[in-house]
């Protein structure tokens, strides 16, 4: 064992004639050499003084470290001999070597850094309080040991040594021991360790081998390289062994040419032979390069087009022998109507690679397979695929629904069974025939499925629309005598997008039938587009025609003498002589201007035109006429007796209006017609004869037919009289208000 000894060497001028105690000191290291002991340095462990050389770049030479190494306690590099095997956890030191290049002697040196190895990592920081003389180099040791584990590299990250100038101390407490310029960084030092032996190996089968090649891997670390290698082999491992050498590179193949499992050693010499270790490992063999490998032919299961089979040694099936790393080649089929048909090489598995198949029916593939273990080809097999077509993505319509119908998703087109609805282009689970569709527009995605294939998904709109309210109606205008039907106007629901029909007659846009009177009437509402209908309908019957006035007759009240040729008659139903109700009926003597009071003045030999109607319905009008005495050219006779005329029934009144409904709630519709033009005028008035509305003013056509809504305001509720005026022509009437 050679000892390693710390020296403090000091570079002497050939121009100065050393001094007596020069001489002394070399005595002494000579002294300390013979007996082999090494001294510690004076070191401790510090706070980390970095910061006290800030701002400096730290490039000064006057110290370096020259040698950075693993050491014993006392200094003494560690050797090979230190580890027992790679791997191994021991305890070690570190010693530095620094080089003092200034003339004088410094007082104390400080070192900080990171030691790193094998992804461990110890910040150090030391301060050693030694004299390190000038131009000379010394060892210095760091107090506390470490482990570290053998083989493994190991370096100084980050170091960074100070001083102080002259011979002003530094391994004092702060900074006041240190110059700013007195400094020296270090990126990365590899730390010298032990020479450590070590490999790796790993086995391969060149083509045509019948056993393995073995490549070995060389990962000796410490030491000073270059290295010198040497590879022996050895079936025993003792005192008695033989060993062959087979190689002196770093990294060397070696072929056995058999399975007899060897000791092989690596013996590993650094520069100048200063180290020596070897390592030895056991059962390193070469295995047999091949077995020839044995598949029987395959049949997987069916795909669907697009798709793949991928086929590995454990997805075979039968009797076989594969051994480990067999290979497969094959060719591209012939297979028309399938695309996608690709060869395969020296493949760890079998694939198909993506198949199409591009007609409608199910297509069988077969490949040809060529297995292959090392040097070793076994005999060709079949493996036998089959395609089934995959259908295109359905075209699918359904809807508009009615929220009514309550639809659900089995509603929808079907497809016989084969279709499925999802709520998403891809993934997810098919709906489930129950589930709901709700108001509005919805989307969903529709595929079809045949022999088990499942086509793409393509996109369906499904609208459900809101089912119309029940609508609400009310009889709008009565029959009268002289129309025998009646009106019956929508109130609700109205707009644009509704429709709507009478005892399940055609669909109109307006919202008001004419129904005969008597009949019923039951109108329901549709929305135009998706065509949804009011599950319940307005009902109701149209008001009876209402009876024809009595046709009347006069009877003379005071007859024309031969002091009066004026006279006063009144109007009487004619069938039964009976006075008229004139709570029901109004009477006039020109057609216009009605009364409650049946009596008349008449003048002998003038005639007249006497009218009776109802109150309620101005068009139930009857009416006498006497023609004068000029028009007949006959006499009359003044007996006092009652006199005789000749009578002819007028059902045509001059100006008609026709109020409904009667009685009235909120709004009344008048219809307004004359056979005089002119400028026209229909008031309303109250019970005391005050007016309380003018519904219309303007032009009247004769013959043409005016139709007119007032919304009556609920103060206006009550009873009314209505007035209308065309020219001289007057019509008047009563309406009746429920709300009063």
């Amino acid at each position: 064992m050679r000892t390693n000894l710390t020296i403090n060497r000091q570079l002497v001028s050939t121009k100065t004639r050393p001094s007596f105690l020069f001489y002394i000191r070399r005595c002494l290291m000579f002294f300390a050499l013979l007996i082999g002991l090494i001294t510690t340095s004076n070191a401790q462990s510090t706070d980390d003084k970095t910061s006290c050389w800030a701002g400096s770049n730290c490039t000064s030479g006057d110290f370096i470290i020259s040698k950075i190494y693993l050491s014993d306690a006392i200094g003494n590099p560690l050797t090979s001999t230190f580890c027992s095997s790679p791997g191994t956890v021991v305890d070690v030191y570190l010693a530095i070597e620094f080089t003092n290049n200034t003339s004088s002697d410094r007082n104390g040196i400080f070192l900080s850094g990171t030691i790193s190895s094998n992804s461990t990592t110890r910040n150090i920081a030391y301060c050693f309080n030694e004299i390190l003389p000038k131009k000379r180099a010394k060892v210095v040791v760091a107090p506390d040991k470490f482990e570290w584990t053998c083989g493994k590299t190991i370096t100084l990250e980050n170091g960074f040594t100070g001083w102080n100038s002259a011979s002003g101390p530094v391994c004092i407490e702060g900074c006041s021991g240190t110059t700013k310029s007195k400094c020296r960084s270090y990126p990365s030092q590899v730390i010298q360790s032990p020479l450590v032996a070590d490999y790796s190996f790993a086995g391969s089968c060149p083509n045509g081998a019948a056993y393995q090649t073995l490549s070995f891997t060389n990962s000796t670390t410490g030491g000073t390289t270059p290295y010198t290698y040497k590879w022996e082999y050895s079936t025993t491992n003792d005192a008695n062994s033989v060993w062959s050498q087979f190689s002196t590179l770093a990294n060397p193949t070696w072929s056995p040419n058999n399975a007899t499992s060897y000791y092989i050693r690596l013996t590993v010499s650094d520069k100048d032979g200063q180290q020596t270790d070897s390592e030895v490992k056991s059962g390193v063999n070469a295995e047999p390069c091949c077995t020839t490998p044995v598949v029987g032919n395959q049949t997987p299961a069916a795909f669907c087009s697009p798709g793949s089979v991928t086929l590995s040694a454990s997805d075979f099936t039968g009797t076989n022998t594969i051994p480990t790393g067999t290979t497969y080649s094959w060719s591209a089929p012939s297979a028309p109507g399938i695309t996608g048909l690709a060869s395969g090489s020296n493949a760890s598995s079998f694939s198909t690679g993506t198949l199409t198949n591009t007609t409608s029916s199910t297509i069988n593939v077969v490949y040809t397979v060529t297995p292959k273990s090392g040097a070793c080809t076994g005999n060709s097999f079949t493996i036998t695929v089959s395609v089934k077509p995959t259908p295109n993505a359905p075209t699918v319509t359904a809807g508009p629904f009615c929220s009514i119908e309550g639809k659900t998703i089995s509603d929808l087109p079907q497809g016989s069974g084969a279709y499925k609805y999802y709520i998403a282009q891809t993934g997810g689970s098919p709906l489930a025939g129950a589930t709901l569709i709700p108001v509005g527009t919805n989307t969903y995605y529709v595929s079809t499925t045949s022999n088990d294939c499942e086509s793409s998904r393509s996109s369906v709109s499904v609208t459900v629309t809101q089912t119309p309210d029940n609508p609400t109606a009310s009889i709008t205008t009565l029959p009268t005598c002289e129309n025998a039907n009646g009106t019956v106007t929508v109130s609700a629901p109205l707009g644009s997008e509704y429709e709507y029909s009478n005892n399940n007659g055609d669909y109109q846009d307006g919202t008001t039938f004419t129904v005969a009177a008597g009949a019923s009437y039951s109108i329901k509402v549709r929305r135009k587009e998706s065509q949804c209908v009011s599950t319940g309908a307005a009902s109701g019957t149209m008001d009876d025609q209402p009876s024809e006035t009595p046709a009347p007759k006069v009877e003379i009240i005071s007859n024309v003498s031969c002091a009066s040729s004026t006279g006063i008659l009144k109007i009487v139903i004619a069938s039964s002589g009976e006075d008229y109700n004139n709570s029901i009926y109004e009477f006039s003597d020109n057609g216009t201007t009605y009364t409650d009071n049946p009596e008349f003045s008449f003048t002998a030999g003038a005639g007249y035109n006497l009218y009776v109607r109802k109150i309620s319905d101005p068009t139930c009008v009857a009416s006498i006429t006497c023609q004068g005495e000029a028009n007949r050219g006959s006499n009359v006779r003044t007996s006092n007796q009652q006199k005789t005329y000749d009578v002819a029934i007028n059902l045509n009144p001059v100006t008609k209006v026709t109020a409904a409904p009667n009685p009235f709630n909120d709004r009344i519709r008048f219809t307004l017609k004359s056979d005089v033009s002119g400028q026209g005028t229909l008031e309303l008035y109250n019970t005391l004869g005050q007016k309380v509305k003018t519904v219309f003013q303007g032009q009247v056509k004769a013959g043409q037919v005016q139709t007119i809504e007032y919304v009556v305001p609920s103060a206006q509720r009550t009873n009314l009289i209505y007035l209308f005026r065309v020219g001289d022509q007057t019509t008047t009437g009563k309406l009746v208000g429920l709300k009063q």
